[in-house]
């Protein structure tokens, strides 16, 4: 079935119509991930599909946040957000450019992990942003990044949730959320895309391509996807036009807000050397301080991986 029939049939499904069954339709869709219902010559969908809208989230933007945007993407399928817009770096539209997407084919996560990205049911989002500083001054935009996750979702009534250093958005069952920060220089700026992935429904199918503990936005808060988007964007945007004018260091002070492991006993992976410590927060510029037999240590989010200690 050509692709964009198939998008034209998806779109009466998600509007709650029926659609004529045919067994071309039915492959596609199983192929696309979309669980439907045979009721007589017609197809229902299983369960409801909300599809993203560029319309919706931009209502739900605030004025200063949607004036500092260049535009939004909605893809139905990509490899990856992030590649996406690490390939428009050189472009006009890039700063300030948001990508989403139904699905992802490729979805990245940090430490070269794959992110699973089913059709229609979670956020996959990034965005592209320059800033006039070096490499080195953006190591704690990702914790800036987290921080922003945390507080949307929290406002949207998400409870017991918080950030694991640098930032997985954890709740007390496992991961709910990750960012991927990924920089590419451009005629002596920093290029930045800053990817999101926030779970909203999974099956047990569905995740079996993770390979740690998970977690989802409760259901129960009927939350729609074009609402989490524009929250998203509403508390993410401020902070990274903050962060281009005054840097990390101003940010430190909220870390112990949304630290879920302050502390505790963790164990650091540097290559292969593992360090135990108590958690004592972050330093200035973003590092994690850990209180170890040998002194007080810090950490860069780049090179090392953080768990708690067994």
């Amino acid at each position: 079935m050509m692709e964009v029939e198939l998008q034209q049939q998806i779109k009466r499904l998600a509007i709650g119509d029926s659609v004529p069954v045919s067994l071309e339709l039915r492959d596609s869709l199983a192929l696309w991930g979309i669980d439907v219902d045979v009721q007589g010559d017609t197809l229902r969908l299983a369960s409801p599909l909300q599809l993203l809208d560029t319309s919706a989230i931009l209502d739900g933007l605030n004025a200063p946040v949607a004036d500092a945007l260049t535009g939004i993407e909605v893809h139905w399928s990509i490899d990856s957000t992030n590649t996406y817009l690490l390939e428009q770096a050189a472009t006009p539209m890039f700063h300030g450019g948001v990508c989403l997407a139904e699905r992802q084919g490729a979805g990245k996560g940090r430490r070269g992990k794959s992110w699973v990205s089913p059709f229609g049911k979670n956020i996959y989002m990034s965005i592209g942003w320059q800033f006039g500083m070096s490499a080195s001054a953006l190591g704690g935009l990702s914790l800036v990044a987290g921080m922003a996750v945390v507080k949307s979702l929290r406002g949207l009534g998400v409870a017991n949730i918080g950030l694991k250093w640098p930032n997985d958005v954890l709740s007390g069952v496992g991961k709910m959320a990750g960012i991927l920060v990924e920089i590419v220089p451009v005629k002596g700026e920093m290029h930045v895309v800053l990817g999101i992935g926030i779970n909203l429904s999974l099956s047990e199918a569905e995740a079996q391509g993770i390979d740690q503990s998970w977690s989802a936005v409760p259901a129960a808060l009927g939350l729609s996807r074009n609402q989490v988007c524009a929250a998203l964007l509403n508390h993410l945007i401020p902070n990274l036009i903050r962060f281009g004018e005054v840097g990390f260091e101003p940010f430190a002070a909220e870390w112990p807000v949304v630290n879920c492991f302050a502390g505790q006993v963790l164990m650091v992976k540097l290559g292969d050397q593992s360090i135990t410590g108590v958690d004592q927060g972050i330093d200035a510029q973003g590092q994690l301080m850990l209180e170890t037999p040998t002194g007080l240590r810090h950490f860069n989010a780049g090179e090392v991986s953080l768990r708690r200690a067994p």
